[in-house]
């Protein structure tokens, strides 16, 4: 991740960082819905458990797409956020090496790849397993 580095342990440079991706993010504010804009730069996600991760092949006339379904939990509300049209996922799922919390996320953050595409990369709470998805676009559900 370019601007949310966990390994920083002073509040200052954290915040400072924080304060850089929020800057980042009203760049590509046009890429999200307004109702999930609102929602993860005002609420935002941290320390929200993911409940479900789904990988879900769609065939179409015109070849196979494949989306990421994921159902999240906040402060005992449930929402979702659909990645649709997905062209990679990186997992790094580690549970061998003792307790993990997976699932308690910490932080995440949305880059643009391209014209097209989006990529989101988020932690858990170990900070050593993460998921980034490259996707066309995001719905977000309460």
């Amino acid at each position: 991740m370019k601007y949310l580095d966990l390994n920083t342990d002073d509040d200052f440079t954290w915040q400072k960082n924080l304060n850089l991706y929020y800057s980042y993010l009203e760049s590509i504010k046009s890429r999200f819905s307004k109702k999930f804009f609102c929602f993860y730069t005002k609420a935002g996600m941290h320390d929200s458990i993911l409940l479900d991760l789904q990988i879900v092949k769609r065939a179409l006339t015109n070849g196979t797409v494949i989306d990421v379904n994921t159902l999240w939990e906040k402060s005992g509300k449930q929402f979702s956020l659909i990645f649709k049209d997905v062209k990679s996922i990186n997992m790094n799922i580690n549970l061998l090496d003792g307790y993990c919390e997976f699932g308690d996320y910490i932080a995440g953050e949305f880059s643009a790849v391209n014209e097209q595409l989006l990529s989101f990369e988020f932690l858990f709470y170990d900070c050593e397993n993460t998921v980034k998805l490259i996707f066309k676009k995001i719905h977000f559900k309460t």
